[in-house]
């Protein structure tokens, strides 16, 4: 992300939440890299505005295996539920807005 992106209300709270849920994935992920291939799994969820997610659901994955599809789904679940949007992302995107994040294991 560019610095003006970060600048605003929205690519501040975005950042952070793509920080709790890399963090959890950064912990998670080396304590099973002997029982997992390489791959990549885009997954997509509804962030409410209240922070909690739902809907969390693969929309994408080339390898990996089910073991890594879960551990991603779990970093998202296990960050949740974050911070409550700022008011600006409130008014732009009502109850809430649809995330996309991908995981790379190489």
């Amino acid at each position: 992300q560019s610095n003006q992106v970060r600048a605003t209300p929205e690519g501040r709270y975005m950042s952070k939440v793509y920080r709790a849920i890399g963090s959890r994935w950064h912990l998670t992920i080396p304590q099973h890299m002997g029982s997992m291939a390489q791959g990549m799994v885009e997954i997509t969820f509804f962030l409410r505005a209240n922070g909690v997610v739902e809907d969390v659901r693969v929309t994408r994955s080339i390898g990996g295996g089910e073991l890594f599809i879960a551990l991603c789904k779990g970093s998202i679940l296990d960050s949740a539920p974050f911070e409550v949007f700022p008011d600006d992302m409130k008014r732009q995107y009502g109850r809430g807005k649809e995330v996309a994040i991908s995981f790379t294991l190489e």
